[in-house]
């Protein structure tokens, strides 16, 4: 088996001029020097292009620049591009809070933006508990909420023109799904259009189907216009620098659930690339949403994402082969933290590009 994986990594990291081979990175666990050496150790094993460093979560800057006790995003940023690995800023987008006590910080977003914060058509405020139970992480804000847009905004300046990151990596740049699809503004901004509050297009025995599409087109286009805005204030920063989107696997479900309609960012240019999260421990629907994506026409545009976290060695290697043969850009591991603590995963790899 051993031997089998040897081979199987020799022909992945070898001979595939430009392939992308990404790393998540989530916040806080790349933090030493002991961690920069695990990194290091990672990159010979698999030739890393790209990774995706976590600065933003639930709407708050994660890394402290004056924390003496910590590597600075400076040494990270350093240790990355002397390896020629390109680092893009990771930033949570919509969802912007998970507890249920209010953030103490009176300029974050959830305070800032109680109109745009995303509930159901049962209430008029979202509900931490109904929101669990519904399978939905936390808070969500609306593609309007300015302040969570401009601070986005504002933190990529200061990331790409100040720390020299090679671009903006955006994740949870979606609607919350499963019915969360409601804001006041959004309600407002219907009503100001169409005249009628879309909330009673999805209650009771009264329920206009062709109405919800026009809702559901609405919001399409809230979340179409936000991506477009972002792309032309990166551009205005520095036009070379890259944006890349997380996205939900399946193309259609991506689209009708979540309102996330990224083979369109892509056909527009308002995204460089899509990395698609396609972590589904079945197989089947893995090998599924590889096959969809490998069937675009912009396949040279999207990078698979792949769950090691609940994957064995032969599953992973299996997985990242298939990627390989499927004419995709490349694939990206989800995540450093598991590698890291798990670095029998890889360590029979002992090979660099």
């Amino acid at each position: 088996m051993g031997k089998i994986f040897i081979i199987v990594l020799t022909l992945l990291a070898a001979p595939l001029l430009g392939q992308h081979h990404g790393l998540w990175v989530v916040r806080n666990s790349l933090n030493s020097q002991k961690d920069l050496q695990q990194l290091n150790e990672i990159d010979q094993q698999l030739g890393l292009t790209d990774l995706y460093l976590q600065v933003r979560a639930l709407g708050t800057n994660v890394y402290d620049q004056s924390n003496k006790n910590q590597i600075l995003l400076d040494d990270i940023i350093e240790f990355c591009h002397q390896r020629q690995i390109k680092v893009h800023a990771w930033i949570n987008v919509m969802y912007v809070w998970s507890k249920q006590n209010p953030p103490a910080a009176s300029d974050h977003t959830f305070n800032l933006e109680a109109d745009h914060l995303m509930t159901n058509a049962d209430n008029d405020s979202p509900k931490l508990k109904l929101l669990r139970q519904k399978g939905v992480e936390g808070f969500f804000v609306d593609p309007g909420a300015f302040s969570n847009f401009n601070q986005i905004v504002s933190l990529s300046k200061s990331l790409i023109a100040e720390l020299h990151f090679d671009g903006i990596h955006l994740d949870y740049l979606r609607y919350p799904g499963r019915g969360f699809i409601f804001s006041k503004y959004l309600r407002t901004q219907f009503m100001k259009r169409y005249y009628l509050d879309p909330i009673h297009l999805f209650k009771g025995f009264n329920q206009h189907i062709s109405w919800q599409k026009l809702y559901g087109n609405f919001l399409l286009n809230e979340l179409n216009n936000f991506v477009e805005n972002l792309r032309i204030e990166l551009n205005n920063i520095n036009n070379k620098s890259m944006l890349s989107v997380a996205v939900k696997p399946d193309m259609e479900r991506a689209k009708t659930e979540y309102y996330q309609d990224w083979l369109n960012w892509l056909q527009k240019g308002d995204c460089d690339y899509v990395l698609m999260m396609n972590y589904s421990p079945d197989d089947y629907e893995f090998i599924r949403n590889l096959d969809n994506a490998a069937r675009t026409k912009l396949k040279d545009k999207i990078v698979c994402g792949i769950g090691a976290y609940y994957l064995d060695q032969k599953q992973l290697e299996q997985r990242m082969v298939l990627v390989q043969k499927s004419g995709l850009k490349g694939y990206a591991l989800f995540s450093f933290t598991t590698l890291k603590e798990q670095p029998e995963i890889l360590s029979l790899v002992n090979i660099k590009n």
